[in-house]
């Protein structure tokens, strides 16, 4: 059975600390597992010890379900939901959702 890879954010780090030029790209790093070892050794450690980086289209979907609340009624929310707390909200996940629609809508044209 093949090894489990650490997850592809880890091995971009990996490779942005790495001072091994010429350094490979992740898909390099992903398709030759064995070429790479010493990549993939040091992204399993930035795994274990590094938080895996915010998606940045969740900051925006936060921002955006944040915007509706107004300072005097909703503050405490709208801190909340700027904080990560309402993550798995409907109003985050459709929001989530819509971006990324956006996204592929603006590609495709």
């Amino acid at each position: 059975m093949a090894e489990q890879l650490p997850p592809e954010w880890a091995i971009e780090r990996a490779i942005e600390l790495g001072d091994n030029p010429p350094s490979p790209n992740v898909k390099q790093v992903v398709e030759s597992p064995h070429a790479y070892h010493g990549y993939i050794a040091f992204a399993r450690y930035i795994a274990e010890h590094e938080e895996a980086p915010v998606d940045p289209l969740l900051i925006e979907a936060r921002a955006l379900v944040a915007a509706r609340y107004n300072d005097s009624f909703g503050a405490e929310h709208k801190a909340a939901t700027l904080a990560g707390e309402d993550d798995s909200s409907e109003p985050i996940r459709n929001c989530l959702i819509a971006l990324r629609r956006g996204i592929e809508i603006g590609r495709a044209s």
